[in-house]
């Protein structure tokens, strides 16, 4: 008998919470009712549109209706280049507040710096009436293709290759590259990767600078280690520099992504550009005949001053992707790869090159510089700063990484 009024209890509170669950439900969908009401009823997006005029801008528009006038609009816009800040961009319209609005807004990738053919951007837009509603539009996305050539593209694994200048075979070529290029710097400089990896073939260097704005007149392959993009110059029929510049900017790709760190880490340029070249098979018997004479006559700079980029000019740049070669392969074949990649996690976890080869090698940029020239015979100490005249203006291709 005791038994009925817990019982009861229990029934009683189970009707009372759904009461008030059902109660709740009913508050929520008149909420949401008026909510969806005021964005179907009030703001109606007519057109909403990116178009890619590659490799200059990429122009948005959008146009809408609504009942009450709208104040404030916001185009907030991105890619989906691997970043430390995801949220994007936000760019504030300017306009009339009206019902009526139609606008356009121009990324201007000259002043901003290139997006790649195969990369993705994204948009949408935030738009406020003169009550504070504010509605935000689905997000929009689409890639960045150079629609001005016909593209061909095969793959690999993560790598996939496009091309518009030559025959299926050629496409092949590209891709044995390519895939050879990653073989090479996972086993012998022991960095390795498995994001999606792109690679763009442009028959000239010319060309490649045609689809990248704001380059240097050297410049013959780009990579945008952020995206996993890579814009090379190969023509078929061709075979040295090709073979010579896709392993270089497959190298940057897969630096890039070994690296990548919010923390600070960085490569300096000398460890960067020589991971690269080293991959690309090393240096010219020329080349490297220029920094043996530079040795021998004390000119060759401190490995210090190529931490953080190269001179614009052939000789300059010539002799400092020499020495930074010269120097990445020296701590290769001495340490092995497993202590590069014990030096780049130590550069990804944030500590500065100094530091990082300090705790692998046991020396500094300063103390490696000393040890390498040593190996070659040399005093570990520059007997005379570098004659930074030797620079000639006439441009040289070469690889690089993207600005």
């Amino acid at each position: 008998m005791r038994q009925w009024p817990n019982v009861y209890g229990q029934r009683r509170w189970w009707g009372s919470s759904m009461l008030i669950q059902s109660a709740l439900t009913c508050i929520f969908l008149i909420l949401f009712t008026q909510l969806t009401g005021q964005i179907i009823n009030y703001i109606q997006v007519l057109k909403n549109d990116a178009l890619v005029n590659f490799p200059e801008s990429i122009d948005f528009t959008l146009s809408l209706e609504s009942k009450t006038p709208v104040e404030r609009i916001t185009l907030i816009y991105g890619t989906n280049a691997t970043s430390c800040s995801p949220g994007g961009a936000r760019q504030a319209q300017d306009f009339n507040p009206h019902t009526a609005i139609e606008l356009e807004w121009q990324w201007d990738l000259k002043r901003s710096g290139s997006v790649p053919p195969g990369a993705e951007i994204w948009w949408q837009w935030e738009i406020e009436d003169e009550d504070g509603g504010i509605f935000l539009t689905d997000r929009q996305s689409m890639l960045v293709i150079d629609d001005r050539h016909s593209w061909q593209e095969t793959s690999e694994a993560n790598v996939t290759v496009y091309w518009y200048a030559g025959d299926a075979a050629f496409g092949q070529t590209l891709l044995a590259l390519a895939v050879d290029s990653l073989a090479r710097l996972s086993s012998e400089a022991g960095v390795a990767t498995e994001n999606p990896i792109q690679v763009w073939a442009y028959p000239t260097a010319a060309d490649v600078r045609d689809a990248v704005v704001n380059t240097p007149e050297w410049v013959g392959g780009v990579a945008y280690p952020d995206y996993g993009i890579a814009i090379v110059a190969f023509r078929p029929g061709e075979d040295e520099e090709p073979g010579h510049v896709i392993p270089h900017e497959i190298a940057h790709l897969v630096e890039g992504s070994v690296i990548f760190n919010c923390r600070g880490g960085r490569m300096p340029t000398w460890l960067s550009e020589g991971l690269a070249e080293f991959s690309a098979g090393g240096r010219s018997q020329s080349s490297m005949a220029r920094l043996e004479a530079s040795l021998e006559q004390g000119r060759l700079p401190p490995l210090n001053l190529l931490s953080r980029g190269f001179s614009a000019y052939t000789r300059g740049a010539d002799l400092a992707y020499t020495q930074s070669t010269a120097v990445v392969t020296y701590l290769l074949e001495t340490f092995g790869p497993e202590m590069m990649a014990d030096l780049i996690d130590k550069l990804r976890s944030g500590k500065s090159i100094n530091d990082a080869l300090l705790m692998i090698y046991g020396f500094d940029t300063e103390g490696l510089d000393a040890e390498w020239r040593l190996s070659k015979g040399y005093e570990p100490i520059p007997m005379s700063a570098v004659d930074l005249e030797l620079q000639e203006n006439e441009p040289t291709q070469v690889a690089t990484l993207a600005l």
